[in-house]
């Protein structure tokens, strides 16, 4: 199947960076170019892989019509020892506590679109995978 990447789609889109984004034109403008980037998906037959705040954008619920949402869950420890590979504009500075702050105030948002889960705190994107496919093939 085909696979895309919302944030590398809404960085053509805007035609900078993600920090440069939310450094210069501010999170609004982010989520913006999200939702210009959910309409233009075609939502069949692709595998499409969406940032943490994605589901904030408008238009995710009727993305998400017909499709089989995975929700990669993942501790604050492992989200603070990913951060830098690239830098998360929303996550620059912040604890292990205030992380975990923002996943507990996200988690009901994807648990209302997620029909599948698996955690990939201390994994490797390989188990992870395996773990997808596992699931995927069983629904």
């Amino acid at each position: 199947m085909p696979f895309v990447d919302t944030d590398v789609l809404a960085e053509s889109y805007a035609g900078k960076s993600i920090a440069e984004i939310f450094s210069q034109d501010g999170e609004d403008s982010f989520r913006q170019a999200e939702s210009a980037v959910l309409k233009s998906i075609a939502a069949d037959n692709v595998v499409v892989a969406c940032g943490g705040g994605t589901p904030l954008a408008k238009g995710f619920d009727e993305f998400c019509k017909g499709a089989v949402v995975v929700w990669l869950k993942v501790d604050a420890s492992s989200v603070a020892e990913r951060l830098g590979n690239p830098a998360r504009p929303l996550f620059d500075g912040m604890s292990v506590a205030e992380i975990e702050t923002t996943i507990c105030h996200r988690n009901d948002l994807y648990q209302k679109y997620a029909e599948l889960s698996v955690d990939t705190s201390k994994r490797t994107s390989a188990e992870v995978a395996r773990e997808v496919v596992a699931l995927l093939r069983r629904t």
